[in-house]
């Protein structure tokens, strides 16, 4: 009798690689696609958060496992600049209702 084992694991490689692939061209293409699927798994980041990660080389390592960044402190800096950025918005809203 020949064993499915070999065979069921190919498979199952071949769509673990699929699935990496398009997480990853979509992590790197600075877009946020709402139909994406990768928008539904738990703990996946966003492509801000990616793209935080290039840009200054510093923290948030993990893209399908955001909780990791978080129990090991480094995100720190993005979670900084995320809420500078909804200060600086806030403030620049501000002073256009003023105006």
């Amino acid at each position: 009798m020949k064993s499915k084992i070999p065979s069921n694991l190919m498979f199952l490689t071949q769509k673990r690689l699929t699935l990496r692939l398009l997480e990853t061209y979509e992590g790197h293409s600075g877009y946020e696609f709402p139909w994406s699927m990768f928008r539904f798994l738990p703990f996946g980041g966003q492509s801000v958060y990616h793209d935080f990660h290039h840009s200054h080389n510093s923290g948030n390592y993990g893209s399908f496992f955001t909780y990791l960044d978080i129990l090991f402190g480094t995100n720190k800096e993005f979670q900084t600049f995320i809420r500078d950025s909804k200060n600086d918005k806030n403030s620049l809203k501000n002073t256009a209702d003023k105006s």
